[in-house]
């Protein structure tokens, strides 16, 4: 026997629904029980992001979590990001797609240092080191191992369901992301980071423009349809800065997400 519930679900959830009220017990066989078992499939097919694709599927069969590993890819092969021997820092790595793609890409003689606010399935080898925390403070152990050659950021903050509010979070993530590359990577280096698409775009990619001496758009073919971000790829940074000459910058990040946790949800949610 089941119980079934009259619900209802916040608008950015289709399958968090919350109870109301018990209706009643009903078996397998009832309509009642069948209506809910077909609302919740149909929750999973309007849900891009409940169903593993193709991609989702080829990434982990060649070792990766998810399938943002493809975004990082493509935008490497159009921009040649990365070589062996470099330093890395990934800003917001869990659970390590692009972190495990840019150990590989530099080799043992490289280092990539991953950093999130949440615990990561990114195991730690000689040429990987793993932080927990915000990854907009520069920890002892990102400041030992700068300047970087590349500063990449697939952050995206935790979405609300508000289109303005989402987009204006990710763009104050992007600029903290722009600001630790322009802090922490030696002239000459690259940048990578996404942003959902908005009226804020024009200001975002001003500031690359201002650290680095060229600015590209790029978005990935695997980015899925529906999908508002893009990446903006800083090639060669021309004007770095000093930990105090950020103070105060447009877009500055601080609380982005309302409990100081620039979240990434591009390998939870296979974005």
């Amino acid at each position: 026997m089941f119980l079934v519930f009259a619900c209802h679900a916040p608008p950015n959830c289709s399958l968090g629904p919350t109870p109301l009220a018990i209706v009643g017990e009903v078996g397998p066989q009832s309509a009642p029980f069948v209506a809910l078992c077909y609302a919740l499939d149909v929750g999973k097919r309007n849900n891009p992001y409940a169903r593993a694709d193709s991609r989702t599927r080829a990434a982990r069969a060649q070792g990766y979590p998810a399938r943002s590993v493809f975004k990082l890819k493509e935008v490497d092969a159009k921009c040649h990001l990365l070589a062996p021997g470099q330093r890395v820092l990934d800003l917001g790595a869990a659970p390590g797609s692009w972190t495990r793609f840019a150990a590989r890409t530099v080799g043992p003689s490289g280092k990539v240092v991953a950093i999130d606010l949440r615990e990561t399935t990114i195991e730690e080898a000689p040429n990987i080191t793993v932080l927990r925390g915000n990854a907009f403070h520069v920890h002892p152990e990102i400041s030992e191992a700068a300047p970087y050659d590349v500063v990449m950021s697939d952050m995206a903050p935790n979405t609300s369901g508000t289109k303005l509010e989402d987009q204006s979070k990710s763009f104050r993530l992007f600029c903290g992301a722009v600001r630790m590359g322009a802090r922490l990577g030696k002239l000459g280096s690259h940048f990578v980071g996404k942003l959902f698409m908005s009226d804020d775009f024009e200001e975002a990619r001003e500031l690359v423009r201002t650290h680095y001496d060229k600015c590209r758009v790029i978005r990935p073919k695997s980015t899925r349809t529906g999908s508002s971000e893009l990446f903006l790829v800083g090639l060669s940074l021309k004007l770095q800065l000093e930990e105090s000459d950020d103070a105060g910058a447009p877009g500055d990040v601080g609380d982005a997400n309302g409990d100081d946790s620039p979240e990434n949800h591009r390998e939870s949610e296979e974005s």
